[in-house]
């Protein structure tokens, strides 16, 4: 049992550096085959589910450490009361998850190829996917987040999202773990103890063959696919910009801490700043895309009509300004989470946030975080259109972490979005690899829908996003910044935004046969 602990720390260690802010993404390609060989090597169903507490508790810790210094030094809570929401909305989900996943690798396992290149991928990405399913979980930590940097990997991602780049990547760690296990016992002279059913395959060597083409197509098909994506989005860019048509944005960073943005003494004062640092058009005439970040028009007594006027005339008639605010909801008495889409020829309209942060601002089953300062704990879902026709093309927002749910994203674009617009504070995460992670999956939005991505966070990370996953632009942390830029608008539609999840119906599928096979057999 200590040999199969020993695995899964090493493999736990190797999915942790994959991530920011270490960002050894090369690591995502093997962080899984120790786990995988600590499933195996466990005897008995008991220690294969401590293989998966300890891994779980591993993950959950050296990527969602932050939560600590967050719930602790930001919101007050105290250390008792920090463990117990650790431990009930992040590790024991998880721990969950992954105990289902080794129910289901038991139940259905078959030392075939096959089973290796398909049924486990297939049981990896359906159990990331169910955490977009599940009301008290954040769909973040997913292996194919990891490799948004290599960027000829990851331009796939238009045809299968996020969870056809994990698929690939949990397919090349499960072949690996045979490969690698092949090469252990020939080295040990017990080859035959580990043998592939199927009359095709008839010797050691023909295996290990078929594993590492099988190995070479998951990797490889990808990357040339990304390579020939790249090339083409880049002649369509410079062509587009050569026509000027690209549009000038700003995204505004303040940089207030938690206290400062809900001070109601403060509130004209932070107006201001976002001005100042705006600034009125330098050109008549030149459209421009002005951003700010979430909840800056945050007190609703004050959000009146001469207010948003005032605004109009500051900005300019060719310019578009996206703010955070909140909005009454006067039927019910509820507090929206809201973009104000201000444009200087005098139009105001209004994105609600429709998806809600789990126990920040909804409190599913129990209220585990105590009230934060002035801010609201409660907030009611919207149902506001997901995008909006602008003076200056069709635009789809969205609020803070609803960024990590590709469907809702993709639907904007169904719905008509010509660019993305995320607006965020990510100053409760602090200096942890959250920020990041949180900018790593805007990315992988924008790769997937082929749009450009424009996100302002009140403390960072602020970027321009091109629609290869590529920032053109950033801000750094915890600094006061003006982020300036071009952007262009795109309307063709990918695979992945007009089919969605079709990377899951394969996986159901795959599923559903080894079921049906093992029901008949049986």
């Amino acid at each position: 049992m200590i040999k199969c602990i020993i695995l899964v720390l090493i493999s736990s260690l190797f999915y942790v550096l994959a991530f920011p802010q270490y960002n050894f993404w090369w690591l995502s390609f093997v962080a899984l085959v120790p786990f995988f060989a600590a499933i195996e090597n466990a005897h008995g169903y008991v220690r294969k589910i401590m293989c998966g507490f300890f891994w779980s508790l591993a993950i959950s810790g050296g990527l969602g450490y932050w939560l600590f210094p967050a719930l602790c030094g930001n919101y007050g809570v105290s250390l008792p009361k920090t463990i117990l929401f650790f431990g009930l909305c992040v590790f024991i989900p998880l721990l969950v998850l992954v105990v289902g996943f080794i129910g289901c690798y038991i139940f259905m396992r078959r030392r075939h190829i096959f089973f290796y290149a398909l049924i486990v991928p297939s049981l990896w990405t359906t159990m990331e996917y169910v955490k977009e399913l599940t009301p008290v979980l954040v769909p973040w930590g997913a292996i194919g987040y990891a490799v948004i940097d290599f960027v000829s990997f990851s331009q796939i991602a238009d045809v299968g999202g996020v969870h056809g780049i994990t698929f690939f990547i949990a397919a090349i760690n499960s072949l690996a773990f045979i490969l690698t296990r092949h090469v252990f016992y020939s080295i040990s002279e017990i080859a035959d103890s580990w043998k592939f059913e199927g009359r095709f395959i008839r010797n050691q060597r023909s295996q290990m063959r078929l594993l590492v083409i099988m190995i070479s197509l998951f990797f490889f098909l990808p990357v040339l696919y990304g390579k020939s994506k790249i090339k083409a989005l880049s002649f369509e860019i410079d062509s587009k910009t050569a026509q000027g048509l690209a549009m000038e944005t700003q995204l505004i960073q303040g940089n207030y801490n938690l206290v400062e943005r809900w001070s109601g003494m403060g509130f004209f004062h932070r107006i201001q700043k976002h001005l100042d640092m705006t600034g009125s058009p330098a050109v008549e005439g030149k459209k421009r895309l002005i951003v700010w970040p979430e909840t800056i028009l945050n007190s609703t007594t004050k959000l009146e009509d001469s207010f948003f006027l005032g605004i109009m005339s500051y900005i300019g008639r060719d310019a578009l300004l996206i703010s955070g605010g909140l909005k009454e909801d006067e039927e019910t008495g509820g507090v929206l989470n809201s973009a104000y889409l201000i444009s200087g020829t005098g139009d105001l309209m209004r994105y609600d946030k429709h998806v809600l942060l789990p126990y920040a601002e909804t409190s599913p089953m129990i209220d585990l975080l105590d009230p934060y300062y002035t801010a609201p704990n409660q907030f009611q879902p919207g149902s506001s259109p997901l995008s909006f026709n602008t003076g200056l093309g069709s635009v789809g927002v969205s609020i803070c972490l609803e960024i990590l749910y590709p469907c809702l994203i993709s639907q904007s674009v169904r719905h008509g979005a010509e660019f993305l617009v995320n607006i965020s504070n990510d100053a409760w995460f602090g200096a942890s690899p959250m920020p990041y992670m949180h900018l790593n999956a805007a990315r992988f939005r924008a790769v997937e829908n082929r749009r450009y991505l424009l996100r302002a966070s009140n403390s960072g990370i602020s970027a321009i996003i091109s629609p290869d996953g590529k920032i053109l632009s950033r801000s750094d942390l915890f600094v006061c910044e003006e982020i300036a830029g071009q952007f262009l608008k795109f309307n063709q539609v990918t695979v992945y935004s007009r089919f969605g999840e079709i990377i899951l119906y394969l996986c159901a599928g795959c599923l559903f046969i080894r079921l049906s096979w093992i029901t008949f057999k049986n």
